[in-house]
């Protein structure tokens, strides 16, 4: 049973990814979403160099043939196609949607490690999961759960789920490496695996663009850089480590964050459904980490 400081790690990557779409909101004034992505990828890939030449780490000579392929689909799955499906989703459907969406990464990950790793739930913990998921639906339809029915889905939100079902592969591969690499290690390979696959699509799509950025610009830049990119990443795949695939019903956190954010910044509102919502996800990761 993990104890609060193995969940940490969890809650800090949630807390900085729930700010980050404020940074790239900034961002998008002033740049493509292709540039924020190619440069972006490549400082944090710098970045994670640095800290292992700092902490003394050394190419992991020892690392076998499969392993390697692991770190590829992890880098394939969690930056090449998450960034791709996530932005080119983001053109035909709502951030709505793409929140919905993201609530159902537990489930799909629960499935997932019943089939590769083994995990298993027990139906308390699947009542967890669904819990949480019906918490952020309740929040983001404000009560009127029915309301969901009366939505147009499109191809974009085949896309999230195309992000959604990628996200949940990188959680499980990175259960096969976490064993054998540090965190950094595994999040710096799989940067380094990612950056590979996803320039030549950056270059097919082009729509590149690059002026003299003003100080927004800049903080926001190293905001999803350094903290919504290397710090929330070595800290998700720290908690996973520590956790295992369960961890994954943190992500829906992430619209809670970005609320309470959006409130303080934007000064946008907090009602009694978000309160309501928090509180369903809460509950639901409580049943699925700690009960059994």
């Amino acid at each position: 049973m993990p104890n609060i400081r193995k969940l940490f790690p969890l809650v800090l990557s949630t807390f900085l990814w729930g700010l980050q779409p404020i940074a790239l909101k900034m961002l998008l004034i002033q740049y493509t979403s292709s540039t924020i992505t190619l440069f972006r990828s490549i400082a944090m890939l710098l970045f994670y160099f640095v800290l292992m030449k700092a902490s003394n780490i050394s190419f992991p000579h020892n690392l076998s043939p499969g392993k390697w392929g692991i770190l590829f689909i992890m880098g394939f799955t969690g930056t090449t196609v998450c960034s791709i499906s996530q932005y080119e989703g983001l053109r035909y459907a709502p951030v709505f949607h793409c929140v919905l969406f993201s609530a159902a990464v537990p489930a799909i990950t629960a499935c997932l490690a019943y089939i590769f790793l083994k995990e298993h739930l027990n139906l308390l913990q699947w009542c967890g999961i669904l819990l949480s998921f019906f918490g952020v639906l309740f929040m983001l339809t404000k009560g009127d759960v029915l309301h969901i029915w009366s939505e147009s889905f499109n191809i974009g939100d085949i896309l999230f789920f195309v992000n959604e079902l990628a996200w949940s592969i990188y959680i499980i591969a990175s259960r096969y490496v976490l064993v054998t690499l540090s965190p950094l290690q595994t999040t710096a390979w799989a940067n380094f695996a990612g950056v590979i696959t996803l320039i030549p699509y950056i270059f097919s799509v082009g729509n590149l663009n690059w002026t003299a950025p003003d100080t927004t610009s800049v903080l926001s830049f190293i905001f999803i850089v350094i903290f919504g990119g290397v710090l929330a990443m070595l800290a998700w795949n720290k908690g996973i480590a520590s956790v295992g695939a369960r961890g994954a019903i943190f992500n829906n956190v992430v619209p809670f964050t970005g609320l309470i954010f959006s409130n303080l910044i934007l000064n946008e509102s907090i009602d009694v459904f978000d309160i309501a919502g928090l509180a369903a996800v809460g509950y639901g990761i409580y049943l699925l980490i700690y009960r059994k």
